[in-house]
This record gives C-alpha cells, structure tokens and sequence, in this order.
C-alpha cells in the first residue's frame, strides 16, 4: 500500500500489547469496548493465545491471551484512555509489553512483571557499574538513576 504511513496522521501511531491470564477473557472484550466507546479506530488488531513463560524473569510471553492494536499515536486524551486501559491489564495479573511501550508506568512495570526483583539483582551483577542503559530503562525505572548518569 502507497503511504501507508498517512493513515494515521502526522504524529504517527503507537503499538499497544497486553497479555492478560486465558481465564480472563472478560478483560479482552472490557479493553475492546473501552477503545471503541473513546472512538479510538485500531487498522491492525492481532490477538494470539501464548503458552507458557520462559526462565527470564522479564519475558513478556506468559500463558494467555495476547493483544496487540495499533492506534493513532495524536488521539486527544489518548494518554488517559491508556492509564484507565493499564489499570485494566494489570488488575487482570497481566503485563504489558516493554519492548513496544511508549507509555506505561514504572508502577506498572513492577506490578506486571512479579520477578522484577529478580532481574533487577541479575542487573546489578551483570552490570555492577551501571553502564546499561537506555531512554526506555530510564523511563520505566529500570536503571538506578544515581549510577554512571
């Protein structure tokens, strides 16, 4: 498709996941509802059943459902709209996923991900010295901001 990229306007688009656990379904269809009472259009949707998490305490796939929409990233109240959506994941026990977020709390990295903890003692070993980092570790919390700034 030619100029794809128009379709959503000059500030572009976001890519918003979730996974939530398989018995909450329920969640699935109250996100759904959610967007579509805001107005908020989604032209690309996938939903997909994950199996089980892997050893990596913050590995986003966990057994459940998965959604993925992409929206309009110059929505007005978009930013809101995303906290009340959050709030709904993670009451759910489900997490979002890190590597397409653009938006999410700290709060809701450690609620979401229960071994963060543990990555955060595997972090400290690995990098004792605090050189990793990036915009989104800085903006999740996920760097001690006192060290190597």
């Amino acid at each position: 498709m030619n100029k794809w990229n128009r379709l959503y306007g000059p500030q572009g688009f976001i890519q918003y996941q979730f996974i939530v656990p398989l018995d909450r379904t329920d969640v699935l269809r109250k996100v759904i509802e959610t967007f579509s009472s805001a107005g908020v259009a989604s032209f690309l949707a996938v939903l997909k059943r994950m199996g089980p998490q892997n050893l990596a305490p913050l590995s986003f796939p966990t057994e459940g459902w998965t959604l993925t929409l992409d929206m309009a990233a110059g929505i007005k109240g978009l930013a809101e709209l995303l906290a009340s959506v959050d709030s709904m994941v993670l009451d759910a026990g489900g997490r979002h996923y890190l590597a397409k977020d653009s938006h999410v709390a700290p709060s809701a990295v450690r609620r979401g991900y229960p071994r963060f903890e543990e990555w955060m003692s595997t972090r400290d070993a690995m990098d004792p010295a605090g050189v990793w980092r990036s915009d989104l570790a800085r903006r999740l919390g996920l760097v001690d901001p006192r060290r190597n700034s």
